[in-house]
């Protein structure tokens, strides 16, 4: 190697002024390039993404027309390359923040969380849509049963307790030898805690029943925080075998909870006669809670020009969202769909239905 190294540095002796100035030149772009692509920082960076047709993550066996109800994702990164991170700072569609976004949770942890979310949304979806579409009169039925209370916000590396604590995904079924139902608050039982009064959990972590007496610390964090209702959500099995219309889940490939509004909807749709999305390319975001109403998501700037960019023709979206989302609407040349803003599952429905008045 060292000998094969000599020979390059003579043959760079022998060469003439002009090639030598090159050969530097050359290997000084040569290295810059190396050190642009492979050198990354610390970001937050989201970009537009792209839409997925919520038919193939719950599909509903009817002959009922499904529609075009879609979805929309972006992507994100907290580690950019310094090509992308100028690249990204060009493009006004892009959002990017210098610095580590700072948090207590680790990558599983937060991975975790996200996809219990999703769980989240796709349950409370279903239950929502047959539910709704029930108390129109609709020939449809769904069987569900409470399971108990799933935790979401608990950093069990951060606080450093051992495993027989809280943990993220554990579901509380019985306190102090009471069984949970859904009418129990029991985010604000935990969140109301006391050291000197400490009671007992039964939880399901992956399926097996155990006890657990939460720890100082974690019952100091829990009662600090006031996370209440973003402790948790109410989790349900639910009989896919037998709703009618009978219905199958597939495995998503996001996280989060983003996309409950328009999952709410297509199912809604799928098992209904009518096609309340009269053809048109039905996109949006929101989370969706079991009482319909819709809440505030992320990126949305970046979901607006996800939009545009797969050609849709309406865009629901949270009203705490629209301010921000209509920043960029608005730098959109000739955007092909209208902005749409919804408080709730019901409102989303009667637009649709509204629409098709319209186009009669």
């Amino acid at each position: 190697m060292i000998n094969y190294l000599m020979s390059l540095w003579e043959s760079f002796v022998k060469k003439t002024i002009i090639k030598k100035i090159l050969l530097i030149f050359l290997l000084i772009i040569y290295i810059f390039i190396i050190v642009i692509c492979t050198v990354h920082i610390s970001v937050d960076k989201t970009t537009p993404g792209y839409v997925n047709d919520v038919s193939y993550l719950i599909d509903v066996e009817s002959e009922n027309p499904r529609g075009k109800v879609y979805t929309v994702s972006v992507f994100s990164s907290q580690k950019v390359s310094i090509l992308e991170y100028f690249l990204s700072s060009m493009d006004n569609k892009s959002s990017i923040i210098k610095g580590k976004r700072q948090t207590i949770y680790t990558k599983k942890e937060e991975n975790k969380i996200d996809t219990l979310f999703k769980e989240q949304s796709i349950q409370d979806s279903i239950i929502l849509a047959y539910e709704t579409a029930k108390s129109n009169h609709y020939d449809v039925s769904l069987s569900y049963e409470y399971i108990g209370y799933c935790l979401l916000y608990i950093p069990q590396n951060y606080l450093n307790t051992d495993l027989d604590d809280f943990r993220i995904g554990d579901i509380i079924i019985a306190i102090d030898g009471v069984d949970v139902d859904e009418n129990i608050d029991v985010a604000n039982i935990i969140t109301s805690l006391s050291i000197p009064e400490k009671k007992k959990f039964k939880v399901l972590r992956d399926n097996v029943e155990m006890e657990i007496t939460p720890s100082d610390k974690m019952i100091d964090y829990l009662t600090t925080q006031k996370l209440n209702k973003s402790l948790g959500y109410k989790s349900y099995k639910i009989d896919y075998d037998n709703a009618k219309p009978k219905l199958d889940r597939e495995k998503s490939n996001t996280v989060g909870p983003s996309g409950g509004l328009m999952q709410t909807i297509s199912v809604y749709n799928a098992i209904i006669p009518e096609d309340i999305t009269h053809g048109k390319r039905i996109m949006g975001t929101g989370t969706i809670s079991l009482d319909g109403s819709v809440g505030k998501i992320g990126g949305i700037e970046q979901k607006v020009a996800t939009v545009d960019l797969y050609d849709g023709d309406i865009f629901f979206l949270p009203e705490s969202n629209y301010e921000e989302a209509k920043k960029m609407y608005d730098k959109i040349k000739k955007p092909s769909f209208d902005l749409v803003v919804v408080n709730d599952f019901t409102e989303a429905i009667q637009y649709l239905e509204r629409l098709g008045e319209n186009n009669g």
